[in-house]
């Protein structure tokens, strides 16, 4: 658990230069980071200005347009000011300038045919590192592999 907070903590002060969700991706997100780093969200995620939730994982996903890919494109180019992992369950927040904020929402899966779809992964390519948190909820850790 200190390997993964420290990798994450290491996305402090810098800025996101991709942020994207939507069309044939559906409701998956892809947030990627002037340090190389890369953070992919698969399941139940919450995009926040201030007090006001902008945007889920659930809302119109129309590529270019859509609810989720307006609002997950206005993280493009946000200093990430804190990171916050909560032990209990592994859900992810991360706190942005400009007031907005992102959480991944953990699920533990238990049916048989989704036991593959992954909650959330960081990647860490300048540390040849990836940490994965499963559809049950656990942190594996992994040599990064690119998906380009």
């Amino acid at each position: 658990m200190e390997r993964i907070v420290a990798g994450l903590r290491a996305l402090i002060g810098n800025y996101v230069v991709s942020s994207n969700t939507g069309g044939g991706a559906s409701s998956i997100l892809l947030l990627k980071f002037d340090n190389d780093s890369a953070i992919w969200a698969w399941r139940y995620w919450e995009i926040s200005c201030g007090e006001e939730l902008i945007a889920c994982s659930e809302d119109d996903d129309t590529p270019v347009i859509g609810k989720m890919a307006v609002v997950a494109n206005m993280l493009k180019g946000k200093r990430v000011l804190d990171v916050k992992l909560v032990e209990e369950n592994l859900n992810l927040g991360i706190l942005f300038g400009g007031n907005y904020e992102l959480w991944l929402y953990t699920e533990k899966e238990n049916r048989k045919e989704f036991l593959s779809v992954n909650n959330w992964e960081y990647e860490m390519p300048s540390l040849n590192l990836c940490y994965t948190v499963t559809s049950q909820v656990r942190i594996e850790t992994s040599v990064y592999n690119s998906k380009e």
